[in-house]
């Protein structure tokens, strides 16, 4: 039975993040059989640190330096999974280039996002217990992200979460971003672990996308911008509420390993 028919007793696919069922708390989607796991792969965004707000505050500050009506903090949920350009052609005039107002909101946005998303970036509520648990697990983590690696280590230096990660792969590692795999590949490489036994954590298709096609097992997190039906499409191993349900994930569907433990 596929990931939508099973869940589709609780799930409202128009349920957006904030209203979810408490439900998904824990539903592993497909049989994953006591796999062994070494190491385990973390999304920044959304997984670990919540930015929608930062995002919501640099799109509205692009928008209003253009003479637009900015959104509500609801709209943009509501519209993620959309065209970004319906949007904003829903808020232009109609003698408006928005081909070039695209190009133009596109830079700015990035501008204004790297200098804000410190000031409204906030924690996963259970982030911290959680990767202090990886550790006591022993296993290896990694940062797998779309972000550059400067706004990664001002996020990670920020919660004071640095030591908590062996490695950090991000744009500038490869030359093409999830849902490539490239960066799995590249992570599993310099920790030298195999890759089938690495876990793939994220709230976006894209890090269940990458994942399957890297190798690795899959957990989404629904702590995303992105409707629930979205995420499920993609058939993730393993759905769960928040980052604070892995550890419980991690005991009781896997085989968690150390590394130091490989026997040859």
């Amino acid at each position: 039975m596929s990931p939508i028919e099973r869940s589709s007793d609780i799930v409202d696919a128009a349920i957006l993040m904030g209203t979810r069922l408490l439900e998904f708390r824990c539903q592993t989607m497909v049989n994953v059989s006591r796999l062994q796991i070494r190491a385990i792969f973390l999304d920044l965004d959304d997984t670990l640190i919540n930015m929608k707000r930062a995002s919501h505050f640099a799109f509205n500050d692009t928008l209003t330096r253009h003479g637009l009506r900015p959104i509500s903090y609801r709209e943009m949920l509501a519209n993620w999974d959309t065209s970004w350009r319906a949007v904003v052609t829903n808020l232009v005039p109609d003698n408006m280039d928005v081909d070039k107002l695209m190009t133009e909101i596109g830079k700015e946005y990035f501008e204004t996002f790297f200098k804000i998303h410190l000031e409204h970036s906030t924690l996963m509520p259970g982030a911290v217990t959680t990767l202090q648990t990886l550790r006591t697990m022993k296993l290896l983590t990694a940062i797998v992200s779309r972000r550059r690696h400067r706004v990664i280590n001002e996020e990670l230096d920020k919660f004071q979460l640095s030591s908590y990660f062996d490695t950090i792969v991000g744009r500038e590692d490869v030359a093409q971003l999830k849902p490539s795999p490239n960066a799995l590949t590249l992570a599993a490489e310099r920790l030298t672990i195999p890759i089938e036994q690495c876990l793939m954590i994220g709230d976006s298709p894209n890090d269940v996308k990458a994942g399957k096609a890297a190798g690795t097992k899959t957990v989404a997190v629904l702590t995303g911008p992105y409707a629930v039906e979205t995420i499920l499409i993609e058939k993730p191993d393993v759905v769960v509420d928040s980052i604070l349900d892995l550890v419980t994930v991690l005991i009781r569907d896997f085989e968690c390993v150390a590394p130091n433990d490989l026997k040859g």
